[in-house]
């Protein structure tokens, strides 16, 4: 279950069972100005059902580093100088195919506005997939940890306050995508709708 509260100007979204983890809900999209400020008022908000306060800096090489529980996490980044960059040196011959068939099927294909929920619905879709022929590269980061309570400082502590699922190893979860595609495709069938369904079972939120 996913809660949102708003602290001041930003939104929080608190997600999780036994540990429950606040951070940005537009994380990597939204960042927080003055951490040690904003986390004050997230520790003094009553309204607040979360043990741990967890939020990623601007992404910059001079980024600033907090004293607070830090671990390198990832994400799918991609650079865009121009339209033509990205179509001719950043995918590959099967990304552009797989445009050009689009296309003669009847999809839309069109330049668009680079907006905020334009980024952020790219994001949705490929982060977590860093395959290399969509353009997108990882990048490491820093993420920060900041328990909120008694439960969160303990949980901190004795390292519980990562999910089962970003425990498992990053190569057991490409062969789970991998294994989950197959079954979708056995299951549907390997016409439009099914093909179009393992595809997006292959991907991970």
């Amino acid at each position: 279950m996913i809660t949102l509260l708003d602290i001041g100007k930003h939104t929080l979204s608190i997600s999780g069972r036994l540990v429950r983890v606040a951070r940005l809900r537009d994380e990597y999209y939204d960042f927080i100005e003055s951490p040690t400020e904003f986390i004050a008022n997230v520790k003094s908000s009553a309204r607040l059902p979360a043990s741990l306060f967890t939020f990623v800096p601007p992404i910059s090489p001079r980024a600033t580093a907090f004293n607070f529980h830090v671990e390198m996490d990832s994400a799918a980044m991609l650079n865009i100088s121009t339209y033509e960059d990205w179509w001719k040196k950043q995918i590959n011959d099967k990304t552009r195919n797989m445009v050009r068939k689009a296309t003669k099927s009847g999809v839309e294909i069109r330049v668009a506005e680079l907006t905020d929920d334009f980024i952020q619905g790219i994001g949705r879709i490929y982060n977590g997939d860093f395959k290399k022929h969509h353009g997108f590269v990882r990048m490491e980061l820093p993420r920060y940890y900041v328990p909120l309570d008694l439960k969160g400082m303990i949980l901190l502590k004795c390292s519980l306050h990562r999910s089962l699922v970003d425990r498992i190893p990053e190569a057991w979860l490409d062969r789970l995508a991998v294994l989950r595609g197959r079954w979708n495709t056995a299951r549907y069938g390997n016409h439009k709708f099914g093909g179009a369904v393992a595809q997006l079972a292959e991907r991970r939120s």
